[in-house]
C-alpha cells in the first residue's frame, strides 16, 4: 500500500500510525518517497535528517541516501523542498568532492515548509579543502536564492565564468 493510501485508509478507520511520519533514515524508506514514489503529502520530520550528493557517482534518479546519492545540488534542493515538512528540524545535505568537473549552479526558489532559520537546510562540502567541492556558475552567480529561500553553505567554494 502506498504511503498516501495508508494514510487515507487510516483516516477512514480513525487510526493513526505515527511510524508513517518518522524521518527517512534507510535507503528503502527514502526510495518510497523518491521521485516516482507514491507519496502525495509532505513527510513531516520528527528528527534531523541527512541526504547526499555526489557529482561523480550519483544520479538524480537516485534517492539521496549515502549509498545512492543524487548527482546535483538542484535535485537535492528541489526534492527536499517539495517533499518534506521540516517542523523545525534540520536537513543536512552532504556534498562530496566534485571530481573532474565542478557542480552546476543552484537555483534555490522558495523556503522549505517548516524551516525556522537559514541553518535549517545546510549544504556541507569539504570543510578542510573547499576547493575540492566547487559550484561553478555564470554571470557572477553560482548560487541563486530567491523567493525567501533559506540555506547555509559550508565547505563549498564558489566560482563564476
Amino acid at each position: 500500500m502506498s504511503l498516501a493510501g495508508a494514510t487515507q485508509a487510516q483516516a477512514e478507520a480513525g487510526t493513526d500510525d505515527s511510524a508513517l511520519m518518522t524521518p527517512l533514515r534507510t535507503a528503502q524508506a527514502i526510495a518510497a518517497l523518491a521521485p516516482g514514489g507514491t507519496a502525495s503529502a509532505r513527510l513531516a520530520l520528527t528528527a534531523d535528517i541527512d541526504y547526499y550528493v555526489n557529482r561523480s557517482t550519483g544520479s538524480d534518479s537516485n534517492n539521496g541516501s549515502s549509498t545512492s546519492p543524487w548527482a546535483s545540488l538542484q535535485k537535492a534542493w528541489d526534492w527536499t523542498r517539495a517533499t518534506l515538512d521540516l517542523r523545525g528540524h534540520k536537513i543536512t545535505i552532504h556534498v562530496a568532492d566534485h571530481g573532474a568537473a565542478h557542480y552546476a549552479p543552484l537555483l534555490a526558489k522558495g523556503r522549505h515548509v517548516g524551516a525556522s532559520e537559514p541553518a535549517s537546510v545546510t549544504f556541507i562540502g569539504n570543510t578542510t579543502s573547499p576547493d575540492y567541492c566547487v559550484v561553478e556558475g555564470a554571470n557572477n552567480h553560482a548560487i541563486y536564492c530567491l523567493y525567501g529561500a533559506l540555506a547555509r553553505f559550508d565547505g563549498i567554494a564558489l566560482t563564476t565564468t
